[in-house]
């Protein structure tokens, strides 16, 4: 059985997970800091109330909602539940990633190592956070849902397929082998029900984060089950990912009909709303990727690539060898300590991106391809399960609005792991150790420089985290936040004008500012109609208009408002709420003004003024008023259109007894 050879690499072995327990321990210090009013606020306000946002079709929120609950709606707990959900997920990945690296090459993983070295690669998931949202969402569901499937297939894909000829007398109970012509090792052992129960869990859990990754993950399935000949393994986990997905469907919506409806009026909104531009991001992709690489991207990928070629150990190392080999752990220790400190001062603190975790082990393969020479096939085994951990980045990335280098950036950690199998498959067994070894502080090394640098430049936010340190409860009856001064302002005196006015928790709120959800959240209300009415898309206000008329009159006559009072910003147009009979400012009473600090860079602090609403009329009255507006809509005779509002609902001229005084 290969064990390390050298103290040295015994102690790297031995003490990486030390070293990702303080990576991980440094997140869940950072998780009572900071929050995000925009996509964080968003996820926050769909997990507490699911069955609100019934065109919302990204179904992760009613598998946290009951965690939500359990958790006291403390924020903190939630980010720590994220930690732990998509650790342990990709634990479960890199258990089976390594089995795999040690099969492909013919033997059993030694346990110790296997237990040391899962808990060391499964650390490199942290990267995930290369943009700071670390409460639970659809994207975090989606990336767990990746490792349990990926971990289900590389069983499937690279273990050892069962021999046909019966284990000799001093083989049987052992892990007898054959050697095939190809090169690969087969195993007199059967996958088991776990790779399937896995496979079934990830396409099942990946279609409740973002369903277009379900259909990918299956066709990746499919052609990777059959070319390593076990396509009739599938039976087993696409029947029980689909019964899973129809409980799901009666869990949501009660009905079949009804969950296939949550998804046509999501994607007729999508439609509307105009984020998604697939001819414009494939126009302009080759300009922003020019602009990424162009900048300090390139060269610190760069200087990975080297640090990660040559760090893979040599058979026979001379002593000058083994002594650099020595130097570069703790060398690049220093260096990523101090490079996020440096690309700060030179005004790129965002310049670690995901991508830079698979520097080192693209390093280490190519080092190992021009080393040993090992005859490998890339259409085998082992190319046939590197390619799957290659392609799962893109699959992650589907349906989103985002470049594609940029979506691809926080699923950096399957094409890590791609890279490293590769260079394991390559290695001599005796040093497979040494290199993994290696390779795993590389990558706790770089995991940690990623959320560093997003730490320090969090996302939407106005400070870095460390500095956030003013306590502020978020909602009103959950925990306590630690942020930024100005935004602890922000949120104190929101909740103060709220009270005062006899706001209760439960009540509707429209952010008429289009940007900041999370306040809605923070007063301990909801945003009815559609979970958020995001500005400065092409179909905003066409999208709001449908969000009102999804409301009930109800709804719009008991609704609190937040005005933005900066028009620069492009909120929503509050004429709109004329064709729901509420006039603005006429029918609403201001409860509270605060100061909303946005960030336009690393010295600039720009504060907008918010002003909260509270309905003024009798809410008998501002009901009656809301259906006879309707009414009047639906008969032609409304005659209180306005510009902004003719155009979001598709009116182009009032008719002439609109004008009249009867």
């Amino acid at each position: 059985m290969a064990k390390p050879t050298g103290g040295y690499d015994t102690f790297l072995l031995r003490a990486g997970p030390f070293a990702a327990f303080i990576l991980l321990a440094a997140l869940v210090l950072l998780f009572r800091r900071g929050f995000d009013f925009s996509d964080e606020g968003s996820y926050l306000l769909a997990m507490a109330r699911p069955q609100e946002y019934p065109t919302f079709h990204l179904l992760a929120n009613f598998l946290y909602h009951p965690l939500y609950w359990c958790l006291g709606q403390d924020v903190t707990l939630l980010r720590t539940l994220w930690l732990a959900i998509s650790f342990s997920a990709a634990l479960a990945l890199t258990r089976s990633f390594l089995k795999s690296a040690w099969s492909l090459q013919g033997s059993p993983p030694p346990s110790r190592a296997l237990r040391y070295l899962s808990v060391s690669f499964a650390s490199w998931s942290a990267a995930f956070l290369t943009i700071w949202l670390p409460t639970p969402n659809y994207n975090s569901l989606n990336f767990a849902a990746i490792c349990l499937f990926a971990a289900g297939l590389l069983e499937l894909v690279a273990w050892p397929e069962p021999s046909r000829t019966k284990p000799s007398a001093d083989t049987a109970g052992a892990y007898p082998f054959r050697q095939e012509g190809n090169g690969s090792i087969t195993a007199a052992s059967q996958p088991g029900l776990r790779p399937l129960l896995l496979l079934a869990l990830g396409v099942w859990l990946s279609f409740l984060g973002r369903p277009f990754t379900a259909p990918a993950l299956i066709l990746v399935a499919a052609l990777a089950v059959t070319r390593a000949g076990r396509a009739r393994q599938l039976v087993l986990p696409a029947t029980l990912s689909f019964f899973l997905l129809i409980a799901t469907a009666l869990y949501a919506d009660g009905s079949l009909l009804t969950f296939i409806d949550r998804f046509l009026e999501a994607s007729r909104d999508a439609t509307i709303l105009g984020s998604h531009h697939p001819m414009k991001l494939v126009t302009a992709a080759p300009e922003f990727t020019w602009a990424f690489l162009k900048g300090p991207f390139t060269p610190l990928f760069l200087s990975l690539w080297l640090c990660g070629f040559a760090m893979a150990p040599v058979r026979g190392e001379d002593s000058t060898r083994s002594l650099l080999s020595m130097l570069l752990p703790p060398t690049a220790l220093i260096a990523l300590i101090f490079t996020p400190f440096l690309l700060t001062l030179l005004g790129w603190p965002k310049a670690i991106s995901g991508h830079h975790l698979w520097a080192p082990p693209c390093g280490a393969f190519v080092r190992e391809l021009l080393t040993h020479r090992k005859e490998w096939h890339p259409v085998g085994r082992t190319g046939l399960a590197a390619a799957v951990l290659l392609v799962l980045p893109p699959a992650y990335s589907l349906g989103s609005n985002n470049p594609l280098i940029i979506a691809t950036s926080t699923a950096a950690f399957f094409p890590a792991l791609g890279f490293t199998l590769l260079a394991a498959r390559l290695a001599p067994i005796a040093l497979l150790p040494k290199l993994l070894a290696r390779l795993a502080w590389a990558g706790i090394f770089v995991a940690g420089g990623i959320v560093y640098c997003s730490a320090g430049q969090t996302y939407r936010q106005d400070m870095p985290l460390w500095l956030q340190i003013s306590p502020v409860r978020i909602p009103t009856e959950g925990g306590v936040l630690l942020l930024s001064p100005e935004a602890a302002g922000f949120v104190a005196a929101l909740q103060t004008g709220a009270e005062a006015a006899g706001f209760r928790e439960g009540t509707p709120i429209l952010d008429l500012s289009g940007r900041i959800p999370g306040a809605a959240y923070a007063l301990g209300g909801f945003t009815p109609g559609t979970l958020w009415n995001p500005a400065g898309y092409p179909g905003t206000q066409s999208m709001f208009a449908r969000a009102l008329d999804r409301m009930s009159c109800g709804e719009i006559a008991s609704a609190w408002l937040i005005a933005d009072m900066a028009p620069l910003l492009h909120p929503l147009d509050h004429r709109l709420l004329m064709a729901q009979g509420a006039r603005v400012p006429d029918d609403y009473l201001i409860v509270a003004r605060a100061w909303f600090p946005t960030s336009q860079g690393p010295n600039i602090l720009l504060m907008r003024e918010h002003r909260l609403l509270k309905p003024e009329r009798p809410f008998e009255v501002a009901e009656e008023t809301c259906h006879s507006a309707r009414a009047a809509r639906a008969a032609g005779t409304f005659s209180d259109w306005t510009p902004g509002a003719s155009e979001a609902y598709g009116i182009t001229s009032a008719p002439e007894e609109e004008t009249s005084p009867e």
